[in-house]
């Protein structure tokens, strides 16, 4: 225990010493990283969906299952109901893979509207960050939904690793100008 409290009595001389002189040394603090996104759940999320890869799967395949049991039950053949039930095993994905498409269709209309609030954000005194944030409640409906989660991210991660996260859901050429020039600003 004496040798704890030297230890810790000579750090503290170390430390009070070192900033009396100007070199105190760096400490560093470790920052919390980028969570990584599967292909799968950026796919999701491009799509306007919660749901995580796994329980889309599993959503899938009991659609699947499902129709296969009704079909099943109603023309009592595997061969006859097997197709059916893949086709509605493969409906989800192609709702979701439409449902991404006319969502990202959406944001890239909604730019121009949107550079012009964040133009009439910073014309008005406002800085660069906060008119990025009020995107997600002040701007054209798709580009909202697309930087809802921004102010959050953005405390959590900075500004730049939000918009990085934003660029890498948005995944559209325009998006990913507008946010590159954002970013070199």
């Amino acid at each position: 225990m004496r040798m704890l409290a030297a230890l810790l009595g000579a750090g503290t001389v170390y430390l009070t010493v070192a900033l009396l002189l100007g070199v105190a040394p760096d400490v560093a603090v470790p920052t919390t990283a980028r969570p990584q996104i599967s292909k799968r759940q950026l796919w999701l999320i491009q799509a306007g969906s919660e749901l995580t890869p796994r329980q889309f799967r599993l959503g899938s395949v009991a659609g699947g299952l499902v129709a296969l049991g009704v079909l099943l039950l109603v023309t009592q053949s595997v061969v006859i109901a097997a197709g059916p039930a893949v086709a509605a095993g493969f409906l989800p994905s192609a709702w979701y893979a439409r449902q991404r498409q006319r969502r990202i269709a959406e944001v890239q209309a909604a730019w121009p509207d949107g550079i012009r609030d964040l133009l009439a954000h910073v014309t008005s005194g406002s800085t660069l960050g906060r008119a990025v944030e009020a995107l997600a409640t002040d701007g054209p409906v798709p580009l909202r939904q697309a930087f809802a989660r921004f102010p959050l991210q953005a405390r959590m991660f900075g500004v730049v690793a939000a918009l990085e996260i934003v660029k890498e859901e948005l995944a559209d050429p325009t998006s990913d100008k507008v946010i590159e020039v954002y970013l070199r600003s």
